[in-house]
């Protein structure tokens, strides 16, 4: 009985050591090269579609600040400068004592 199951457990172990070689083997020979294929594919293509937002993000800016009217680029300049200045008496004034 104790012949049968050593058998048994040999044939089994060999079984699945047979199995993952076969399995070792297909993945090298076939699957790596496949996904090393793909992986090149898609290096390729991430670096052409990098350029092309590059070139997008550089040409939607420039249409951008193009199209601003100067009026409000005036307006919030002014209003910057004030919030500036403002600030600015704050902080002097917190320095000197002199509250307004």
């Amino acid at each position: 009985m104790a012949d049968i199951m050593i058998i048994v457990v040999a044939t089994a172990v060999l079984s699945s050591a047979l199995t993952a070689a076969a399995i070792y083997v297909l993945f090298l020979k076939v699957v790596a090269p496949a996904m090393d294929q793909k992986i090149a594919e898609i290096r390729e293509i991430s670096s052409d579609v990098e350029a092309r937002i590059a070139k997008g993000v550089k040409k939607g800016l420039a249409e951008s600040f193009r199209d601003i009217p100067k009026t409000t680029v005036r307006e919030t300049t002014r209003t910057m400068v004030k919030a500036g200045s403002g600030l600015v008496e704050g902080g002097l004034s917190s320095f000197f004592n002199d509250r307004p």
